[in-house]
């Protein structure tokens, strides 16, 4: 029984690992999704049969794959979707994700039909308080003497216990994600 994943180069980006069910049948480096097609149908157990189920595992890739894929938690029925409508994502539409999946629990396809109507923006609450109170004016009008009473912490707090916005910690950043309607 031989477990040791071969050798491999692959090119630079993100490298996965399939590890089959069968403790009998060899793990698997891969890095897209016609290349773990390739391997996996060349895996056989010792009696020569094919291994079909495998547990994923991101072996190699960005801070921010690496979150995004624990949040997710991908299966081997998830990769094609992994490969084709997240891993091309860009940073944002990732912290989208990862705050539709984390956050409010949504499951990986729900969240990528609904990501559109999601809005993150990099920052914590109180920067993204602090920018709807002044682009909506909210404070204009008002003496400068009573601004300062003014208090984005707690209309922050209150916004996100009304479920308004939510902060979270992505990538090693603060995030806000809107409501989702």
């Amino acid at each position: 029984m031989n477990t040791e994943p071969a050798t491999l180069e692959l090119a630079p980006g993100t490298l996965l690992f399939a590890h089959p069910c069968n403790p009998d049948a060899r793990a698997v480096f891969f890095a897209d999704l016609n290349d773990f097609y390739a391997r996996v149908a060349k895996c056989r157990d010792v009696f020569g049969t094919p291994v079909d189920e495998f547990e994923m595992t991101l072996h190699d890739g960005t801070e921010v794959d690496a979150e995004l894929w624990q949040a997710i938690n991908p299966s081997q029925g998830d990769l094609a979707t992994w490969f084709i409508d997240v891993e091309p994502l860009g940073l944002f539409g990732k912290a989208a994700l990862f705050a539709l999946v984390n956050i409010h629990g949504f499951s990986l396809r729900t969240a990528l039909d609904i990501m559109e109507d999601a809005v993150v923006r990099l920052g914590t609450v109180v920067d993204h308080v602090v920018e709807l109170i002044e682009g909506d004016g909210l404070l204009d009008g008002m003496p400068e003497d009573l601004r300062a009473y003014s208090d984005t912490e707690s209309y922050a707090q209150d916004m996100q216990l009304n479920g308004d916005i939510r902060g979270f910690r992505f990538a090693g950043q603060d995030w806000t994600l809107d409501r989702v309607y």
